[in-house]
């Protein structure tokens, strides 16, 4: 064997393989094959060595101008090789599919190339391979056919070739050329795309053993990830065969892309600081006006059954959109402002960041393995698998369109159910009032003093009290002096009208977003069976009491507080209140407790509990203040509140009932 060049190769091959699709190798073939200037790419059966051995191994077959011979054991064996001739830019030949493939195919990954100048053909074969010491490596096999090992046996010559050329084999009179049970002489005659097409490439999977399938997995998983990877496959559509044994049926792939444009309800465009984001809204599943989904025009990006967000790179798609869990999805929604799911698995959203160039040293660019994007915004910086899209999101709620806006409208009045603000929120209100840590009481209106002997002082603390100007920032006095009143300051240039207009508009629109924030939330009661319920509530794995939905940014939505009526702590309610009346013989249904004991105690209870936290001066920064968790925790040892009310609320009850 012809060893690797590179040290540790296998542990290299092995790490950078655990970062991938396991699929990630239909990738690099089709890409291999683009780049090459192929105009017909399959994803077949290796037909010879389903007639030879009965094993149905996968091929990537291509019509393209082949591999050059003098360059195909440079570029296939070395592991970080490169060739712009062969593989673009983004050098696929010199990474991506040994990588990718090799690693899966510990017994075999066979390249056969057909180029102009060599018609016949000649072929590679990588492996794993272990020494006399144990020692596993990976590389190029030293072959030789069954029959010249034969006849080397007979005092004849033998051919031990890393790289096996087809038309040197027929000038020393041999007409076959049998490995291990298949004379690849005749594979280019039984796989050939077509016979007008004399050139070309093929990519064998062998597996990690004889005998092994590695087609159902290709026709599969490797279908799959193919179309979840790209936007379209322009210019050349790839073929893949269908599960039709012994016929070799093949059928053409759609572009991904035109499967979601025809499901789409709408779409829009957003751009901000060089990045494009596209909005899909997706029809409904019951829609009967979706076209029918076929294994060919299967998208994941057009699933209306959860939320989708992708990354975008020249016409590749990353992310985990295919294999991300619900509430992954449901935290990922909520970024983007979508709050309900019943909305949000309807949205998909693609980000086109902006590409990383030497230019302007900001952007994305793919890892060397091409399995994920990193992102560098100045030459210096450390590369980051992460994107920064925070910016992003906030612009994409301040923009959202309308469509979207009048949707979760729709869903928070179909959601509402059984809402009725809380009097004694409302009551909290009133002089329920702490002040800023850094505000200051205004003239006239300062505090009110009272001496121990009853006398009562009046006027401003910090000035009429003590004399003294006390800066409210630090609480101590300033000992600067007056300015002179006669001595002018540097007038200052008068703000424009549109200035005013603009500073105006901004004061209304905080005073109206601080107006709705500081109104009791509305509470909702939903069971965990609900669709939204789990991305509300179940945060790590653990179900949550509650879920606060704070005023959007508009002010016209949101300010909801969500009760998880199938909690354990919601059912702590429910046994305190029933054990309280069977004591006193008040008899009531569990139904009836739920409703007009448990619920109505907490319409009045919860919202108090959030206005309370919301005048706390750091509530708005504190971003979890209202989080699922801490919620929980505020609810918990606070029944005690509730058995006073038993009684004044079990006289109402009997009253409904009477007039009932």
């Amino acid at each position: 064997m012809i060893k690797m060049e590179d040290k540790n190769v296998i542990a290299g091959l092995e790490r950078t393989y655990r970062t991938m699709n396991p699929s990630q190798y239909i990738r690099e073939i089709y890409q291999n094959s683009v780049e090459a200037g192929a105009t017909d790419i399959r994803f077949t059966i290796d037909k010879l060595a389903h007639r030879s051995l009965g094993v149905r191994r996968g091929v990537g077959l291509d019509n393209g101008p082949g591999i050059p011979k003098d360059q195909i054991l440079q570029l296939i064996n070395n592991k970080n090789s490169s060739s712009k001739k062969v593989g673009g830019e983004e050098d696929n030949f010199g990474v991506g599919l040994k990588v990718s493939a090799l690693p899966r195919n510990k017994y075999g990954l066979v390249v056969l190339s057909r180029t102009e100048e060599h018609p016949e053909g000649f072929m590679i074969w990588m492996a794993y391979e272990e020494d006399e010491n144990g020692e596993v490596y990976a590389g190029a096999k030293e072959l030789t056919s069954e029959e010249n090992y034969q006849d080397y046996y007979d005092d004849g010559e033998i051919f031990i070739e890393a790289v096996v050329d087809f038309a040197e084999v027929k000038e020393r009179n041999y007409d076959s050329y049998t490995i291990d049970g298949i004379d690849w002489l005749k594979w280019w005659s039984t796989n050939r795309v077509s016979k007008r097409h004399t050139t070309g490439t093929a990519v064998i999977m062998l597996g990690n053993h004889e005998q092994e399938d590695t087609l159902t997995s290709m026709r599969s998983e490797g279908r799959r990830f193919l179309q979840s990877r790209y936007l379209t496959f322009d210019p050349v559509r790839p073929k893949v065969t269908r599960d039709e044994k012994d016929k070799y049926l093949s059928e053409t792939l759609d572009n991904p892309i035109s499967f979601l444009e025809q499901k789409m309800k709408g779409c829009w465009s957003r751009s901000y600081k060089g990045y494009n984001v596209y909005i899909y809204l997706l029809k409904s599943s019951g829609d009967k006006s979706v076209y029918h989904q076929t294994r060919k025009k299967y998208t994941p990006l057009a699933n209306s059954t959860s939320f989708t967000e992708a990354i975008v790179y020249k016409n590749e798609v990353y992310g985990d959109f295919d294999t991300a869990g619900p509430q992954t999805k449901a935290a990922l929604s909520r970024s983007w402002g979508l709050w309900s799911n019943k909305v949000a698995k309807l949205i998909t959203i693609l980000v086109e960041p902006p590409a990383y160039t030497t230019e302007t040293k900001r952007g994305v660019y793919p890892n060397e393995a091409r399995s994920m994007l990193s992102w560098k915004d100045s030459e210096q910086a450390q590369p980051s698998n992460v994107i920064p899209m925070e910016e992003l999101k906030a612009f994409f709620q301040k923009n959202m369109p309308e469509e979207i806006k009048d949707l979760l409208h729709e869903a928070a009045l179909e959601d509402i159910v059984d809402i009725k603000k809380s009097k004694s929120a409302e009551e909290l209100n009133k002089w329920m009032k702490i002040p800023r840590d850094n505000r200051r009481f205004k003239k006239g209106n300062g505090l009110l003093l009272a001496h121990k002997n009853g006398i009562e002082l009046g006027g401003h603390l910090s000035q009429d009290l003590f004399g003294k100007v006390v800066d409210p920032k630090n609480n101590k006095p300033n000992l600067k002096p007056n300015p002179d009143p006669n001595i002018d300051p540097k007038p200052k240039e008068p703000p424009t009208e549109e200035e005013l207009k603009r500073k105006e508009e901004k004061r209304k629109a905080r005073e109206a977003q601080e107006k709705k924030r500081m109104e009791p939330p509305k509470v909702v009661f939903i069971r965990q069976k609900h669709e939204d319920a789990e991305g509300r509530f179940k945060i790590n794995g653990l179900w949550q009491s509650a879920f606060y939905q704070p005023p959007s940014a508009s002010g016209e939505e949101g300010n909801i507080l969500w009760i998880n009526q199938d909690h354990n702590l919601f059912y702590g309610y429910i046994n305190a209140a029933s054990e309280w009346l069977q004591k006193r013989n008040k008899p009531m249904t569990d139904t009836a407790i739920v409703e007009h004991i448990v619920k109505k105690f907490w319409r009045e209870y919860a919202p108090c509990a959030i206005q309370h936290a919301k005048s706390l001066p750091n509530s708005k920064r504190d971003k979890d203040t209202f989080s699922p968790e801490r919620l929980t925790w505020l609810f918990l040892g606070s029944i005690h509140h509730m058995i006073p009310k038993i009684n004044s609320y079990y006289k109402t009850f009997q009253k409904i009932a009477d007039i009932a």
